[in-house]
């Protein structure tokens, strides 16, 4: 899990914006499959998976919120419509998991601002 997350970080940090999202998930699937395998977990692993959850969470609504801008900059008003769309559902998902969780909260005021602009 970890180091999908890392080639992850990786192709995001590249600007390959589909490999993130792809390492991403697949790092996901990964992690709910071990919450699913592992019963009786301790409270330091809870809080393991918790900040691994948010943190995936928190790359997959960044790519979405490049994909908006560069939909945007492409004049591709319903893809970046889409698209901040879903960065609002990917930050919903990390505030349930982190409430207050300063990046998640940021990302969706932005996308929410961007959708009301529309």
């Amino acid at each position: 899990i970890q180091q999908q997350r890392s080639d992850g970080d990786a192709a995001f940090r590249a600007g390959a914006l589909d490999d993130a999202y792809r390492c991403y998930t697949a790092a996901l699937g990964a992690l709910r499959q071990h919450v699913l395998s592992t019963k009786g977990r301790g409270e330091q692993e809870n809080v393991d998976v918790t900040e691994m959850l948010v943190g995936l969470k928190n790359g997959i609504m960044l790519i979405f919120l490049k994909l908006a801008r560069r939909a945007e900059d492409k004049g591709l008003a319903d893809v970046a419509a889409n698209s901040y769309r879903q960065a609002v559902v990917e930050a919903i998902e990390v505030l349930v998991v982190d409430p207050g969780n300063a990046l998640a909260e940021q990302a969706r005021n932005k996308a929410e601002m961007k959708l009301r602009h529309k």
